[in-house]
């Protein structure tokens, strides 16, 4: 499936050491790598920083160089792959490897569970005091 929409939120433009450049939305997923190209994690663009590696479409390391946040006018689109193997829901996008929407789906859960058992420490311990 495909889905797409026009961007509400600040867009994020990625660029690599070797020159790709990709365009994703504030919790698009990527893939990082460590510097000889084995997976090291999937993370929303947010949480990546400059210097950190990802995939290239030969199956290299890249170094991202620039990570600029920007307002986007245009549509986004996010593809949703059909698989029961989390390791087939990736894309390649100007080059660079990327997530599916079941990964920014997941990594949404994910951190929704940290944001619920946050509020409720800082609940019980309001309540203690």
């Amino acid at each position: 499936g495909i889905i797409f929409g026009p961007e509400k939120e600040l867009a994020y433009l990625i660029v690599t050491d070797s020159g790709r450049e990709v365009t994703v939305s504030s919790q698009h997923p990527i893939l990082t790598v460590n510097a000889q190209g084995k997976m090291l994690s999937v993370k929303a663009v947010t949480a990546l920083s400059t210097g950190e590696f990802v995939l290239n479409d030969e199956g290299s390391a890249d170094r991202v160089r620039s990570i600029v946040p920007h307002k986007y006018d245009g549509q986004m689109v996010n593809f949703n792959v059909i698989s029961d193997d989390s390791t087939n829901h990736f894309v390649t996008a100007n080059g660079i490897i990327l997530g599916d929407n079941a990964w920014q789906q997941r990594l949404a859960s994910v951190h929704s569970r940290i944001l619920l058992r946050a509020d409720l420490v800082k609940e019980l311990e309001e309540k203690k005091q």
